[in-house]
């Protein structure tokens, strides 16, 4: 004969790995627009990072070069000429993610050289590290909505 002394119900919060997928993807795709909508953004406007020997390693442009930009009225706002790069990189670039990386895919409307290529993609540590923590700061908050959670028991005896 057995006798049951104590049934206890334990309830354990867990996540489905389907819907943590899909969280961490999302994750990813908040980094991308983040990095789309500011971090881009800063490349077209006159910063410490944008200037000559700065943090995106903008090369100097010539004296010429920017006397006639002066001189056409668009200011020396690095990679802004006639602002047609910087309507293309806003409006064309299209944002992919999956649950491991994300990526920002940009074009331009005349063939870059490599030297604006990379000042375009350029990005400091410290962007690197706040774009980190924005995407752990969505992923906690999207883990933290009951909503996602599927709740389990089982009979401990």
């Amino acid at each position: 004969m057995t006798i049951k002394l104590t049934s206890i119900e334990v309830t354990e919060v867990q996540i489905p790995k389907r819907t943590e997928a899909r969280i961490r993807r999302d994750a990813m795709r908040h980094i991308a627009m983040h990095h789309k909508r500011v971090t881009l953004g800063k490349h077209f406007k006159k910063i410490a990072e944008t200037e000559p020997g700065g943090e995106y390693g903008y090369r100097a442009r010539s004296p010429r070069y920017l006397k006639r930009k002066i001189r056409q009225g668009y200011g020396d706002i690095p990679n802004v000429r006639t602002k047609r790069l910087q309507r293309y990189v806003y409006s064309n670039s299209v944002v992919t993610a999956t649950q491991d990386r994300s990526r920002v895919y940009m074009k331009a409307p005349f063939p870059l050289n490599e030297q604006r290529r990379k000042e375009l993609e350029a990005i400091t540590p410290k962007e690197v590290s706040d774009a980190s923590n924005l995407g752990q700061q969505f992923y906690n908050q999207q883990i933290a909505n009951p909503a996602v959670w599927s709740k389990r028991k089982r009979r401990v005896t």
